[in-house]
C-alpha cells in the first residue's frame, strides 16, 4: 500500500513545487519591494522563505529582521546575527524572548543589562518556560505587590506554591486565594456574606459547598442562587430544585433540575412540557438530557412535519441518531416523490451528519444530475465536508471567475494544485496575482 500511495505523493509535491515557482517568478517580473517582501514573509506561508532571502539581500531594518526571525525559522539565525550587530531595541528583545523559544535564552542575555519592570517579568514567566526561575528571582527583588504575585499565581502554574508563599509572607488575604492549600474561607463564611459571595465559595471552594448551599437557603435565594445549588452542592441539590420547580422557573432552569436530580425528573419534564416549549426548545431537550431522550424524541416528533424543523434538529451534534434517521427516512420519502427544488436539496445537505453517509451521497446523485449552478456548488463546498472534493471537480467543468478558483484552493486543500493551474492560464498581470494572494492570506490569516 505504502509503494502505491509514495509516488502520489511526490508526484503532488513537485506539481505544488512547480506551481510555487511560477507564482514566485511572476512576482519578481513585477519587482517587489520591502514592503511587499515583508508581507509575503509574515503572511504567505509558501512564498516566505523566497521573500525572506530577498530582504536579507537588501540591508533590511530591525522591523524586517524582525519579521524574517520570527516567520522564517531556516533564515532566524542569519537575521538574528544581523539584528544583535545593528542593536535590538527592549522591545525587540522582549518579543523574542515571549514569542521565539529557539531564540529566547539568547535574546535574554543581550537584555542582561537593561534594566527589566516587573510587568516584563511576569511576560517573562508567563511565555517562556526557560527562563521562569531567574525572572521569578528577579521579580521577587522588586518586591511585588500583592495584585502582580496573584497575577503570577492565575497564570504561571509552575510557579503557584512560590506566588502563595510570598503571598503569606505579605498576608494577603482576597477572594483569589481560592488557589491556595489552606485558604481562609472559614473566615470569610463567619462574616455573613451575602448570597453573591455564597454562590462565589460553593464553585470555587467545593469543600465548603454544601456550608454555602445552606446559607444561601437561608436567606431568599433567588432563582439563579437555587439553580447554583442545583449544579455545585450535590447533597442540597434535591431541596433546591423542589424549591425552584414550585417558583415557575425558565426552561432553562427546569432542565437543569432534569439533568442534574434524577429524583425530579418527571416533575421536571410535566413543569417543562406545561410551558407550551416549541420544538426548538424540544430539540435543546433531546440535546442536553439522554435519561429523558424517548420521552422528548416522541413530542418532539409529534411536531415534526417538515424540512426546516428536520435541519434545526439535525444540526446539533449530540440530537439522538434514532430521531434522525426516523425523520430522515420521512423527509427523503417526501423529496424523492417529488420534484424538489435543487436549492432545497442543497440546503438539506448542509445539515446532514456526516454518518448518514448514504443519505448525503443519494442527495448528492440527484443534484448532481440536475447540473447545479456554481452558488450551489459553492455552498456545498462551504458546508458539506464530505463533498468539498466531488463538488469542487463539478465547478472545474464550468466557466470559473478568479474568486471561485481562490475558494477553491481555500477550501479544498486536495485540489489546491488543480485549480492554481487554472488561475495561473488567466491572463493576470503581476500585480493582480499579488493583490490576489494578499487578499487570500489576509482572509486565512484573519480567521
Amino acid at each position: 500500500m505504502t509503494h502505491t500511495i509514495l509516488p502520489k505523493i511526490i508526484q503532488s509535491t513537485e506539481k505544488e513545487a512547480q506551481i510555487n515557482e511560477e507564482i514566485w517568478k511572476r512576482l519578481l517580473t513585477q519587482g517587489l519591494n520591502a514592503k511587499k517582501l515583508r508581507f509575503i514573509v509574515e503572511r504567505i506561508p509558501f512564498l516566505r522563505e523566497n521573500a525572506g532571502k530577498k530582504l536579507l539581500e537588501n540591508n533590511p531594518d530591525m522591523t524586517e529582521l524582525m519579521s524574517v526571525i520570527v516567520h522564517t525559522p531556516s533564515l532566524r539565525e542569519k537575521a538574528w546575527k544581523k539584528l544583535t550587530e545593528e542593536g535590538p531595541t527592549k522591545s525587540h528583545l522582549m518579543y523574542l524572548i515571549t514569542r521565539v523559544p529557539a531564540l529566547s535564552v539568547q535574546a535574554w542575555g543581550e537584555l542582561v543589562p537593561q534594566d527589566l519592570s516587573k510587568s516584563d517579568l511576569k511576560d517573562v514567566m508567563k511565555y517562556a518556560p526557560s527562563l521562569r526561575e531567574k525572572a521569578w528571582e528577579q521579580f521577587v527583588e522588586q518586591r511585588p505587590k500583592t495584585d502582580e504575585l496573584l497575577y503570577v499565581l492565575r497564570e504561571v502554574p509552575s510557579l503557584q506554591k512560590d506566588a502563595q508563599k510570598q503571598l503569606f509572607k505579605q498576608q494577603a488575604i482576597t477572594t483569589e486565594l481560592h488557589r491556595l492549600d489552606v485558604p481562609p474561607w472559614e473566615q470569610i463564611l463567619e462574616k455573613k456574606p451575602d448570597n453573591d459571595e455564597l454562590v462565589y465559595l460553593m464553585i470555587h471552594v467545593p469543600s465548603l459547598s454544601e456550608k454555602a448551599g445552606k446559607k444561601i437557603l437561608e436567606q431568599e435565594p433567588t432563582h439563579y442562587d437555587l439553580a447554583n445549588i442545583v449544579r455545585y452542592s450535590p447533597l442540597l441539590k434535591e431541596v433546591a430544585g423542589k424549591k425552584l420547580l414550585q417558583e415557575n422557573p425558565s426552561s432553562y432552569n427546569v432542565i437543569q433540575v432534569m439533568a442534574r436530580v434524577p429524583s425530579l425528573y418527571h416533575k421536571a419534564w410535566d413543569t417543562f412540557l406545561a410551558q407550551k416549549t416549541e420544538d426548538d426548545s424540544l430539540s435543546h431537550t433531546v440535546e442536553f438530557i439522554s435519561l429523558l431522550a424517548k420521552k422528548a424524541q416522541n413530542e418532539l416528533l409529534l411536531e415534526a412535519n417538515g424540512v426546516s424543523h428536520f435541519a434545526d434538529c439535525a444540526h446539533k451534534e449530540n440530537c439522538s441518531l434514532t430521531l434522525l434517521e426516523r425523520l430522515l427516512d420521512h423527509i427523503l420519502e417526501q423529496l424523492f416523490k417529488k420534484s424538489t427544488h435543487t436549492g432545497e436539496l442543497i440546503h438539506i445537505l448542509g445539515y446532514l451528519p456526516e454518518s448518514f453517509s448514504f443519505a448525503i451521497e443519494r442527495i448528492w446523485e440527484t443534484i448532481e444530475k440536475r447540473n447545479p449552478n456554481i452558488e450551489g456548488l459553492l455552498h456545498v463546498i462551504n458546508y458539506v465536508p464530505a463533498l468539498k472534493e466531488k463538488s469542487a471537480k463539478a465547478l472545474f467543468k464550468k466557466e470559473l471567475s478568479t474568486h471561485d478558483l481562490i475558494h477553491i484552493i481555500q477550501e479544498v486543500p486536495s485540489l489546491q494544485q488543480e485549480a492554481w493551474a487554472v488561475l495561473l492560464q488567466k491572463d493576470l498581470s503581476s500585480d493582480k496575482l499579488l493583490e490576489i494572494i494578499e487578499n487570500m492570506y489576509s482572509l486565512r490569516h484573519s480567521r
